[in-house]
């Protein structure tokens, strides 16, 4: 449990880098030098996977899709993405910040079977058997009710330092 009674006086809940996640923006010197990679602008949030060399979608793909399956990387993994999570760095009050969303990554294979997800109104659904699954990777009902997705190692940076430690990412697009 997290307590903002740290025996310090500091603004808990203010952001002191207001806009830094502008996606047209420049990362801080502080925070990298260099030439960015071109394949995406620096600041692109992204759901990077960590399977093979790795793989990387934009959050704002995201966003309109709500879910990628992905086939760059074996296991195969669908991405799941929901709106509900505001960003930390966007405005001064941190609870003000614009909805960036959250993220899930997983291995797709259920019982020997590799399944494939499309959105719908309350998350995800397989086309195989038509169960209903939450962004947790739980079959929450249908033929697969009770069963779970394994997760898979993923991270949500921007691009600009994911792809400093690994330049062999696959930028996904659809």
């Amino acid at each position: 449990m997290l307590s903002r009674n740290t025996g310090y006086s500091r603004p808990y809940g203010r952001n002191p880098y207001v806009g830094y996640d502008n996606p047209r923006g420049r990362p801080l010197a502080d925070f990298f030098r260099g030439k960015p990679d071109p394949r995406l602008p620096a600041m692109e949030r992204l759901v990077a996977v960590e399977l093979g060399r790795g793989w990387a979608v934009p959050v704002a793909t995201l966003r309109r899709v709500r879910v990628v399956n992905a086939e760059v990387a074996i296991p195969r993994s669908p991405v799941f993405w929901t709106p509900g999570a505001a960003s930390a760095l966007d405005r001064k009050e941190i609870a003000d910040g614009r909805d960036v969303g959250q993220s899930a990554a997983f291995d797709r294979r259920v019982q020997g079977r590799v399944l494939t997800f499309r959105p719908v109104r309350n998350g995800f659904q397989d086309r195989e058997t038509g169960s209903l699954w939450d962004l947790a990777g739980r079959a929450v009902s249908g033929p697969l009710r009770g069963q779970r997705l394994r997760a898979v190692p993923h991270d949500n940076p921007f691009w600009f330092a994911w792809i400093t430690f690994r330049p062999q990412t696959e930028a996904w697009r659809p």
